[in-house]
């Protein structure tokens, strides 16, 4: 099942003409960056969690 942006961080930190998607490896990505000045997560971090959650639910079906 695939989730939009907005349904995972909430559409009031999506900004459309900030997403553009991207194809790595076959798979296509939807990228979105935001900034919270009091953030705690690199970029890193948040990158692998979402492709690892991905993996997990391709896993389950």
């Amino acid at each position: 099942m695939k989730k939009e942006l907005s349904e995972i961080f909430g559409a009031d930190v999506i900004d459309p003409e900030k997403t553009f998607e991207m194809v790595i490896g076959g798979t296509r990505y939807e990228v979105s960056c935001h900034f919270d000045p009091e953030g705690s997560r690199s970029i890193w971090d948040q990158f692998r969690d979402l492709i690892l959650m991905q993996e997990k639910d391709a896993a389950q079906n």
